[in-house]
């Protein structure tokens, strides 16, 4: 059965259709990758999935670059939320570890390659896969 709540008094959520995400969240502004692989280790995503089976289980970046978003989609993320900026050198604390288009743009094709790559976890034999299997029979 579908968890579902209530939010607030007379405000139901979940059922078939969750309105919300459960997202990690760390606050690594200055965009240092040693803690972000920390904070990766630690999000837990796959346990969260367990735990709440119907909802969707995010990750929100604040490091530099885009590996660390890309190993939470391949950890099971299914939303991801990173800052972007125009230019990393303005003032504020996100602007630094924030995503520039070009990134953004990046941070897009290599998450639709990891999500690819994870396929539908059915094992089957692939084309390419044929002249192989045929060698050895």
């Amino acid at each position: 059965m579908p968890l579902k709540f209530e939010l607030c008094p007379g405000r139901m959520i979940g059922g078939n259709n969750p309105c919300f995400i459960i997202a990690e969240i760390g606050q690594n502004h200055q965009g240092d990758i040693e803690i972000a692989k920390e904070m990766i280790k630690m999000a837990k995503l796959q346990e969260y999935q367990k735990e709440f089976p119907d909802i969707p289980i995010g990750y929100s970046g604040h490091e530099s670059g885009i590996s660390i978003t890309v190993g939470a989609v391949a950890l099971g993320a299914k939303v991801v939320e990173r800052h972007v900026t125009l230019d990393k050198t303005w003032k504020g604390s996100d602007h630094a570890a924030s995503l520039e288009p070009e990134e953004l743009a990046e941070l897009v094709r290599s998450i639709r390659t990891v999500e690819r790559a994870l396929g539908t976890g059915v094992k089957r034999m692939l084309p390419c896969e044929v002249p192989c299997h045929d060698k050895v029979q």
